[in-house]
């Protein structure tokens, strides 16, 4: 799960080399996600508006880490990832990329 949301603010900050966008990105994930929802925030339980009491197997759930080490969260990471890059690699030309 970690990896793919570092995957995720990586791209953005290859392309638009602006650092604000990985913090206000986790800022509103952790603050929607714990405060808000009521989900464990990396392991660690927050005081919610709702109380959530997922249920079922730890790759559905997200386990004791919380719902954003879900397959879910995961999958809508690579997806946005995969649209971001997309998006970026017409719009913006990177000459010092490295070449794989």
């Amino acid at each position: 799960g970690i990896f793919s949301a570092l995957m995720l603010i990586g791209v953005n900050y290859i392309y638009t080399k602006n650092i604000w966008y990985a913090v206000v990105f986790h800022f509103i994930w952790n603050f929607f996600q714990g405060p808000i929802l009521g989900y464990p925030v990396s392991g660690i339980a927050i005081n919610s508006q709702f109380i959530q009491d997922l249920q079922g197997p730890d790759w559905l759930t997200g386990g004791a880490f919380g719902y954003e080490a879900s397959v879910f969260v995961i999958l809508l990471n690579a997806a946005v990832f995969l649209f971001l890059y997309k998006q970026y690699s017409t719009k913006f030309r990177v000459s010092n990329l490295p070449k794989f």
